[in-house]
């Protein structure tokens, strides 16, 4: 008996000391991202309550402020297929890194639609935005601008929502183990972001994401708090739970669009049906082959789809 206890203790102390070298060895490269470090990065930052944010303004001035809201995991050039469309067609684009992604701060969180909330709104007034924009959110960001609507719908003339989250099954399986407190660590830090790094590099090789944006994605990860922000909108955002944030943009009748592929297994199609039922007049996208990637891999039919109901007055 004892033998076997001595044994048991052996084998825990081993696994447990892999265990920790892994995520040491994961997350030894990462480093402060500082103001000096932002001096050689391009774009532009900006200083709001929680810490700064990296953005972009893109086309003229004076035209029509567009509002491009990135997802969980890809920063803002998650829309280089798309801005250059936007401008052309007149549009003052906006594209920002949210905290805890690109060269944005990493605050600590929780990351819950309050603290992406916080963050547009400190972000509007820091940027001098008091008129109503355009609004478009994709994946999580189709989350964050619904919610932002529903909150603030003085501030949006047309929403347009593209592959949004809101109506997503609960955690299960593996996924569900992301939630218990250090197993969920180790298992994001170590494994999570090479899964997402190794499903972006898939994506360059089939010719839908660029080499930019592989390079790009791979480096946020180098600063410290990266994927602990990811972990923390993971467990902290309701993405299977914004039905009421949907039903009162409905109420709102602020002219709303969706986008979605018909083949996303990241946030399913089957989720449209109960958008649609919160927003009965909303306006439909649908990309027969498309999956979660359409923003850049039918750039073309999104950007067709977002100039044609954002210009289209008797929406």
């Amino acid at each position: 008996m004892k033998k076997a206890i001595s044994i048991i203790l052996i084998m825990t102390t081993i696994i447990t000391g892999a265990i920790i070298i892994s995520f040491n060895i994961s997350t030894s490269h990462e480093k402060e991202l500082t103001d000096t470090i932002r001096k050689n990065l391009s774009g532009s930052f900006i200083k709001i309550p929680q810490g700064t944010i990296h953005y972009n303004w893109h086309g003229p001035k004076k035209g029509p402020v567009l509002v491009m809201v990135h997802g969980f995991s890809t920063p803002q050039f998650v829309f280089d297929k798309n801005v250059p469309a936007l401008v052309k067609a007149g549009f003052r684009v906006l594209t920002f890194d949210h905290f805890g992604r690109g060269y944005s701060d990493r605050p600590e969180g929780p990351y819950n639609e309050d603290f992406f909330d916080k963050e547009m709104i400190d972000l509007f007034k820091a940027l001098k935005i008091t008129k109503p924009v355009y609004l478009f959110g994709y994946s999580l960001g189709g989350g964050i601008s619904t919610v932002f609507t529903a909150r603030h719908p003085e501030m949006i003339k047309k929403l347009i929502i593209a592959a949004p989250v809101g109506f997503l099954d609960k955690p299960s399986g593996q996924n569900s183990l992301l939630m218990i407190p250090v197993l969920g660590e180790y298992l994001f830090s170590v494994i999570g972001i090479r899964t997402y790094i190794d499903a972006f590099e898939k994506e360059k090789q089939d010719g839908i994401a660029t080499k930019r944006m592989v390079k790009l994605f791979k480096e946020q990860f180098n600063y410290k708090g990266t994927w602990n922000a990811l972990l923390s909108t993971f467990r902290s955002y309701p993405m299977d739970n914004l039905k009421s944030y949907y039903k009162r943009v409905g109420a709102s009748l602020i002219p709303v669009m969706f986008i979605w592929g018909a083949k996303d297994e990241t946030v399913p199609f089957k989720g449209a049906a109960q958008v649609e039922k919160a927003i009965p007049h909303i306006k439909k996208t649908v990309i027969e082959d498309g999956t979660h990637s359409i923003v850049y891999s039918h750039p073309q039919m999104i950007n067709k789809s977002t100039i044609s109901f954002l210009k289209n007055k008797t929406l």
